[in-house]
This record gives C-alpha cells, sequence and structure tokens, in this order.
C-alpha cells in the first residue's frame, strides 16, 4: 500500500521530467534548423532593357537577358542595373534557402548616345554653343530633342548639323571638315619638301646681293666726273690719293 510520502515523491519526479522537456525541446528544434543546410536561391530578372548591366552586392554577374537559373546566397542582397542612355535602377531583395527571387525591371531612357569620328583629331564639339567634348567623341550621352551640332578646328571650316535626339538611341557621325585656303597652301609647301620659298635662307641671301649690288651702282653712276689735265675726263675716285698741284 502506497503512503502520502511516495505518491509526493512521485508527482515531483514526474513534474522534473515535464519541466526538463519543455526546456530541452526547443534547444532540440534549434539545433535542427542550424544543422539543416542552406540551399542557393534562384534570381530571375523580367526586363525589356536588353543589355543593361547587372551588378549584385557591387560585383559585375551579366547583362540582360540573364540566365534563368542564377544563383545566389542566402540573405539580404543589394542589386544595381545601368545602361548608357537609360536611368539607373538600385534596390535590396531577401533571398531564402531554395527559394526563387522574382524581380520585373525596365530601366526609363534618358538620353540620346552620339558617337562622332572626324578626319581632325581633337576638334571642339558643342551642341546648341555648349562644349561637350573633342573628336574622338564615343559613346556620350546627349539630351533629348532638337539640338545642333558644330564641330570646329584650327584652319578648318566649321562643320554644321541639326539632328533630333531620341532617349535611348543611338547615333553616329562622320564629319569630313574642309580646310581653310590657307591652310591648303602651307599643306602644299611642307608636302614640297620645305618651308615656303620666303622663310628660305637662300632666298634672304640673295635679296641682300641684290640689294648690295644696286646700292654700289647707284653710288657709282651718281658721281661727278673730273677733267684730267691731258684734256681726258676721269671717272672720280673716292678714297685715292690726291695729287699735290705742281708735280713735274
Amino acid at each position: 500500500m502506497r503512503t502520502l510520502g511516495s505518491r509526493n515523491t512521485a508527482t515531483r519526479r514526474l513534474a522534473a521530467f515535464v519541466a526538463i522537456c519543455v526546456v530541452l525541446m526547443p534547444m532540440h528544434a534549434t539545433a535542427k534548423r542550424k544543422a539543416k543546410p542552406s540551399l542557393p536561391a534562384t534570381l530571375v530578372i523580367y526586363s525589356l532593357t536588353e543589355g543593361a548591366r547587372v551588378e549584385i552586392d557591387g560585383k559585375d554577374v551579366g547583362t540582360i537577358p540573364l540566365d534563368d537559373d542564377f544563383a545566389v546566397e542566402v540573405g539580404d542582397h543589394t542589386i544595381r542595373i545601368s545602361k548608357l542612355g537609360y536611368s539607373e535602377h538600385n534596390d535590396t531583395f531577401t533571398a531564402e534557402s531554395g527559394g526563387e527571387v522574382e524581380l520585373e525591371i525596365d530601366l526609363i531612357p534618358v538620353a540620346g548616345i552620339v558617337t562622332i569620328n572626324s578626319n581632325a583629331k581633337g576638334a571642339t564639339v558643342k551642341v546648341d554653343g555648349k562644349i561637350l567634348g573633342v573628336t574622338p567623341f564615343i559613346d556620350q550621352e546627349v539630351s533629348p530633342g532638337k539640338v545642333v551640332l558644330s564641330i570646329e578646328a584650327p584652319g578648318y571650316e566649321a562643320f554644321l548639323e541639326e539632328l533630333e535626339i531620341v532617349a535611348g538611341q543611338p547615333y553616329t557621325l562622320v564629319s569630313k571638315l574642309k580646310k581653310l585656303p590657307s591652310a591648303v597652301q602651307a599643306d602644299s609647301a611642307e608636302q614640297a619638301g620645305g618651308p615656303a620659298f620666303y622663310d628660305t635662307w637662300w632666298f634672304w641671301t640673295i635679296m641682300g646681293t641684290v640689294v648690295v649690288s644696286t646700292t654700289a651702282l647707284a653710288l657709282t653712276v651718281g658721281q661727278p666726273e673730273a677733267e684730267s689735265s691731258n684734256g681726258v675726263f676721269d671717272r672720280l675716285c673716292i678714297g685715292c690719293p690726291v695729287e699735290q698741284a705742281g708735280t713735274q
């Protein structure tokens, strides 16, 4: 026959067992969750902006369209999508183990992309009078609308053209600037084998000789003639010794 004391002991033991279970069960569940391996998630991006550059957590991962089974690690991530002539998209997303993340991102076109090649390197490129750069002018953004494009270089006629710029569209121009007449003459002299004739040493040497000879001739012709004692006129000699009077 059980006594009251034995019943109390059994009750205390049962209570202690229940308390231990209550404490251990959450710990067991937590350990089970930690032990479960995490699987990468799948990132799918739907976009009509083909060729846009995709960066995940600052790392370049490719261009649109990406492969449908592109994998990302579990956790929070940042995404950046960019393309020349379009607005930039920046956002964050969370990837769960074994899950799939679907993003729909279309960039908005904001500028045209202009490329200019010219026979005059270093020519100044202006749009509506504002300087944007020099040639070669490669993949530069220009605001949409009607614009006046000018290309200017020393020694060349200015190139002018009106364009209708559409956002997101590329434009490629090849401008052949015409040389001014003075520049053409200078180029012809250089191609002939040297500078212009009036810049050469021999031209000025000949000119100096001609001037000296002309001056001497003018002095000689302009001097008076003296009559000699025998009635013959002798040309006056400048600097010659003077004969003394009465010389026998």
